[in-house]
């Protein structure tokens, strides 16, 4: 973390549209906070055509996380084809400049009240560090606080 918003942090100020970091480093950092991806990234929906690679993405960071992958398309399929989920509401994929998914996030709020709204997502371990998964994990935050 740069220094500039290391003590603004320790200061207990808040990151306001007013302040504007003067560093490149700090402007970075900033960008990843405020939920921006970096550029070269976009984000997006996901759609029933992502799901092998979703699928192989979210396996790649489980065989780094447990050493084992953990998912497998056709359950993916049926998880996101379920009564009240929408892939339009209630996704966002973040896909690298050649169209590969490296991040994905899912908000599940099917209760009615929502009482409970659960959050889901990983980030390709070739791409951590970069501001996707914080971008992603904004985006998440927003959306389960419409659901609340």
């Amino acid at each position: 973390m740069s220094g500039e918003i290391e003590a603004r942090l320790a200061a207990g100020n808040k990151f306001d549209e007013d302040w504007q970091p003067t560093t490149a480093q700090a402007r970075s950092e900033m960008t990843t906070r405020n939920g921006k991806l970096p550029a070269g990234y976009q984000i997006r929906p996901a759609c029933l055509e992502d799901i092998p690679a979703v699928t192989e993405m979210m396996n790649a960071s489980a065989r780094q996380l447990f050493g084992v992958d953990q998912f497998e398309a056709d359950e993916f399929a049926t998880d996101i084809q379920s009564p009240g989920f929408s892939l339009e509401t209630d996704t966002r994929l973040v896909t690298n400049g050649d169209g590969k998914p490296v991040g994905y996030y899912e908000v599940w709020d099917l209760l009615n009240p929502s009482v409970r709204v659960n959050l889901f997502g990983r980030t390709h371990p070739d791409y951590e560090g970069n501001g996707i998964g914080s971008a992603l994990l904004s985006w998440a935050e927003q959306r389960a606080v419409r659901a609340i």
